[in-house]
């Protein structure tokens, strides 16, 4: 998937602490963690230690962009199948969503996954808006400005979130896994031809894209909220 993309950057692993300059040294360690440095040796960023430790790490940029760290088979120089493992880009989303992102509860690590915005296209550093799954009474997907909501889907149904893709042709289709009053919620590809992103953008809106693998650029397909009746506040009024 990742080799057919235009240059769209879909991760950024330090967007708190950005490198000034070109001088900065990213290094795989034995124990299988990553380190971002500036010139001086100054830590920006690391992944944390995975967990079961791990005999002989490996870093991996699977197809989905997801960027794993994982035990090399000891029999060959292929990786296990699993799809956990102990270090993964997925679990530190920012204003990008890939299909087969989680949103909500990782239940192996008790985190809780959300996505942020940027502060601008240009500046990857935390911004206001926020999108993930609201368990205060019946779950929900909200997007909102720190305690106020800006968007909410409709209750949790049991089943599935609703009112959140209102599109006909769906390109992405919603897996739920409920564990007694928890809710985790997975966006996986509804089409396996079609490449999909999800951005939530310094407006706090929603934006839906679609990647035309004939002309390699991205397709605006739909946006949430789509318009001012779908603002969460207008509703008060």
């Amino acid at each position: 998937m990742i080799q057919k993309n235009p240059d769209v950057i879909e991760w950024v692993a330090n967007s708190r602490t950005a490198l000034q300059d070109s001088s900065g040294t990213l290094t795989f360690t034995k124990n299988g963690t990553l380190i971002l440095e500036n010139a001086t040796h100054g830590v920006l960023w690391a992944s944390s230690k995975p967990s079961p430790k791990l005999e002989s790490p490996i870093l991996k940029l699977l197809d989905t962009g997801n960027l794993i760290i994982q035990e090399k088979t000891t029999y060959d120089d292929s990786v296990t199948t699993t799809t956990s493992f102990p270090w993964k880009s997925f679990d530190y989303p920012d204003n990008t969503r890939l299909p087969g992102m989680l949103l909500g509860e990782n239940t192996e690590t008790g985190k809780e996954i959300q996505s942020t915005s940027w502060i601008s296209p240009d500046d990857p550093s935390p911004g206001d808006f926020t999108y993930k799954i609201d368990k205060l009474g019946l779950s929900q997907l909200t997007i909102s400005n720190g305690t106020r909501k800006r968007f909410r889907s409709r209750p949790f149904s049991g089943i599935c979130f609703n009112g959140l893709l209102m599109v006909g042709n769906q390109t992405f289709r919603s897996l739920t896994d409920v564990d007694r009053i928890r809710v985790r919620y997975i966006t996986d590809v509804y089409n396996a031809s079609s490449i999909n992103s999800l951005v939530l953008a310094q407006n706090g809106t929603l934006q839906h894209y679609v990647l035309d693998q004939k002309t390699n650029e991205w397709k605006h397909s739909y946006t949430i909220p789509g318009n001012v009746c779908d603002i969460y506040i207008r509703l008060l009024y």
